[in-house]
């Protein structure tokens, strides 16, 4: 199944990526932050806990995580070429599951 979310803030930069959420205080009226070419994460200095999703190439799921706590470190997911911050009860919110393919505009 396809999930269609379209209001993702897109991290390409090293820069953008590195520090991703840090600083943040909410979600900014976004559903999420995409950092493209990234394998895993971490949530120091980040206020919030947050769900993960772990995509392939073509933005298929391969590994989920929910409720990530802040100052905590996600499993390194080899075969990930994506990772997808959502906001916490994002991945059951939209019963994204493993398999499913995420677009982003």
């Amino acid at each position: 199944m396809i999930k269609k979310f379209t209001r993702i803030k897109i991290a390409n930069s090293l820069r953008d990526k590195s520090f991703g959420l840090i600083g943040w205080k909410n979600w900014k009226g976004l559903d999420g932050l995409l950092l493209r070419d990234s394998n895993s994460i971490h949530t120091f200095f980040v206020r919030f806990p947050i769900d993960v999703v772990f995509l392939d190439k073509d933005y298929q799921i391969i590994k989920l995580v929910e409720n990530l706590k802040p100052f905590s470190f996600s499993p390194i997911v080899w075969k990930a070429s994506h990772v997808l911050e959502l906001p916490t009860g994002s991945i059951k919110k939209y019963s994204l599951k493993t398999g499913d393919k995420i677009d982003v505009e």
